[in-house]
C-alpha cells in the first residue's frame, strides 16, 4: 500500500468484532476487491470503508440524476431478499 495516508477512527466494540469474524474469508474476497495487505483486521475495515464509499457515491451520483426512484426500488427489494 504505497500511496495511503494515516489516520484514526473510533469504532464501536462491536464494529471492531463483526471485522475480526471476516478476516478468514479475506482470501476469497481478494480477486473481488483489490485492497488487501497482509489478511488483518485492518485490511477487513479498509475494505469496509472502500465498498460503503463505492455505494454512497453511486446512491449520490443516481440522486443527482433524478433516479431516487429507482434507488428507493432496489433498498426495498433488498430488504426484501434479506427477509426472506
Amino acid at each position: 500500500m504505497a500511496d495511503t495516508v494515516g489516520t484514526s477512527i473510533r469504532f464501536r466494540p462491536s464494529v471492531l468484532q463483526r471485522a475480526e469474524a471476516l478476516v478468514p474469508i479475506l482470501p476469497r474476497l481478494e480477486d473481488m476487491v483489490g485492497l488487501l495487505g497482509r489478511g488483518t483486521r485492518s485490511d477487513v475495515i479498509r475494505m469496509a470503508i472502500e465498498m460503503g464509499l463505492d455505494a454512497m457515491e453511486a446512491e449520490a451520483r443516481a440522486l443527482e440524476d433524478g433516479q431516487e426512484q429507482e434507488l428507493q426500488e432496489q433498498g426495498l427489494q433488498l430488504e426484501e431478499a434479506e427477509a426472506a
